[in-house]
């Protein structure tokens, strides 16, 4: 590399490659107090500045980053020797890279040890700017750490712009439906151009973060701006929502609980601006949804039902002949438990309630049915629970990590138990906590159909297992 000193300002730098062997780490860095010699600084780094989440960063990427050269002054002392006055974490990084041994513990030893071996090529010289003295790489660096003041600096991002460079770089964020709605407010024209600039994006991921008001805006999922409803239901929706979240008098703001945000969610309802004509084709607005009329919807899928043994017969041997032919899409049936699903119960209150579920007609009698499904749940769970030696607790939620863990020890794998890990583990806010299914039973909403089936689908295999148990 040519090396070109320049002068800015009378201070002078120059750029240039160094191995790694003449770089020392800063005894006086602001990091910590004056330390006695590299192994103390090393020792400090390692236990207090994260060098090993960086060193592993570095030994995946091969390389420091190139965006953030090191800057060096020459050592008091050591003959062609340099010391870091900008990079002592990033070089404590490349020296236990390139020699763990420089690590305390053991346990340190063979972690930097192992991201070493991990690593195709090691990194034994580094890019640096050499600075004439400390002092004058002063103005520099604390540019850096200082943070942006006044537009001088680095000024970092933030949430609603980290949210977009995510949302560009196809990177998962939690911001990042909070983020898609004011772009879409925003193209809309739901909120003026200075009402949009206030919005608060961390504020309305708390909300969105909690499956009732999601449902009471229309949003169909978690992780997009897809919707269930009519355009014009969701559009009056989030701009209320929008609107309430800039007002400082309203419920909507930085500070709510679960509870806060799903009686937000109620009031909506009360105020007749939720919505509430949910249909079970998911479409992003703007788009017309395949299906806009629910009644409409039941009409089609019960044409599509065979009406008679002939006609079963002649779909049987279409389906056979025909072995490709697409399967009917698991949301569009009207009976949680699916025909194929068998289960013999041994306890009569159980049959009883597994037998209603089964009978029962979800579409026309959503709410009815997901009680049900509850009931079979939570019943088929203590029974298991019980004739495994183990007292089931109070809350449906430390009855399923009670049964998950059972289950797990009976050779049920991970794969198997991921879905009832989660909905135990929700707490209030996950799209299938007993908290949710709770709050659709007491009346707080009314679930969709497509709720309840998927609900019983992801849990099919458990209680196959829990139900034929007891």
């Amino acid at each position: 590399m040519n090396t070109v000193v320049k002068e800015v300002a009378g201070m002078a730098f120059e750029p240039k490659t160094i191995a790694l062997s003449k770089i020392y780490l800063d005894p006086e860095n602001p990091r910590h107090e004056a330390l006695p010699d590299e192994q103390a600084i090393i020792h400090y780094l390692i236990s207090q500045e994260q060098v090993r989440k960086l060193a592993k960063d570095i030994a995946e990427a091969g390389s420091i980053s190139p965006l953030e050269p090191i800057a060096v002054v020459k050592h008091h002392k050591v003959k062609s020797g340099y010391t870091v006055v900008e990079g002592n974490r990033r070089i404590c990084s490349l020296k236990l890279l390139s020699d763990p041994d420089k690590a305390g513990s053991e346990n340190d030893r063979r972690y930097f040890s192992g991201l070493s071996k991990g690593m195709e090529k090691g990194i034994n010289r580094v890019q640096a700017i050499v600075f004439e003295s400390r002092e004058a790489a002063i103005r520099w660096f604390s540019l850096r750490h200082r943070g942006e003041q006044d537009g001088v600096g680095t000024k970092r991002w933030d949430a609603s712009q980290i949210a977009r460079f995510n949302l560009r770089t196809n990177s998962r964020d939690p911001n990042l439906q909070a983020l898609l709605l004011i772009e879409y407010a925003k193209s809309q024209k739901l909120l003026r151009p200075d009402e949009i600039n206030q919005l608060n994006i961390t504020t309305l991921t708390r909300f969105l973060s909690t499956p009732i008001f999601r449902h009471h805006i229309g949003l169909a999922n978690r992780n997009d701006i897809k919707i269930n409803v009519p355009d014009e239901e969701f559009n009056r929706a989030l701009t209320r929502f929008l609107s309430d979240s800039i007002d400082p008098g309203s419920d909507v703001h930085s500070r709510t609980s679960a509870a806060d945000r799903k009686a937000y969610a109620s009031q909506l309802v009360k105020d007749g601006v939720a919505a509430l004509s949910h249909v079970r084709a998911a479409h992003t607005p703007g788009e017309s949804a395949s299906i806009e009329n629910p009644a409409q919807e039941q009409a089609t899928a019960t044409s599509s039902v065979p009406n008679s043994k002939a006609e079963t017969a002649e779909a049987a041997q279409q389906a056979a002949s025909n072995p490709t032919r697409d399967q009917p899409h698991p949301d569009r049936r009207r009976k949680v438990v699916q025909s194929s699903f068998t289960a013999k119960i041994n306890d009569k209150i159980l049959r009883r309630l597994y037998r209603e579920l089964k009978d029962i007609d979800a579409v026309d009698f959503t709410v009815a049915a997901t009680a049900i499904f509850r009931s079979v749940l939570e019943k088929s769970t203590t029974l298991y629970l019980l004739s495994t030696g183990i007292k089931p607790d109070s809350k449906l939620d430390e009855k399923l990590k009670q049964l998950a863990k059972q289950l797990s020890t009976e050779g049920k794998t991970d794969r198997e138990l991921k879905f009832l890990r989660t909905i135990a583990s929700a707490g209030r806010d996950g799209d299938y906590a007993p908290d949710t299914l709770g709050h659709y039973i007491h009346g707080g909403a009314i679930p969709t159909p497509a709720y309840v089936f998927r609900y019983w689908d992801n849990m099919e295999s458990i209680l196959r297992h829990t139900l034929n148990r007891v």
